[in-house]
């Protein structure tokens, strides 16, 4: 797996640190977008903008703002709370069961 969006010099310096101060990693397959909370939560908000259909830019930061601004606790909360479950299924498939 990759330390996602990081240079090849920065992911390696992170390895490097993680391995020196014993930290466990777990690795994610990159094309597990479903993994990913915040993958998610723009996942759902980039739908519920494409419902305004904003005609230029100062139109689409306004919409993205008002729902991201209506995001609430819960929903985070359960995006966050169905990772034991994701995790669960990412390693049953990296062990090919």
């Amino acid at each position: 797996g990759r330390l996602q969006l990081l240079p090849d010099s920065q992911e390696m310096a992170s390895r490097t640190w993680l391995q020196e101060h014993s930290v466990q990693v777990l690795e994610w397959l990159p094309q597990s977008p479903d993994n990913s909370p915040i993958k998610n939560l723009w996942w759902i908000i980039k739908r519920s903008v494409s419902k305004c259909k904003p005609k230029n830019l100062e139109e689409l930061k306004e919409v993205v703002q008002e729902k991201w601004d209506k995001v609430t606790p819960q929903q985070c909360g359960r995006l966050v709370g169905n990772m034991q479950a994701r995790i669960r299924a990412l390693l049953l498939q990296m062990a090919g069961l």
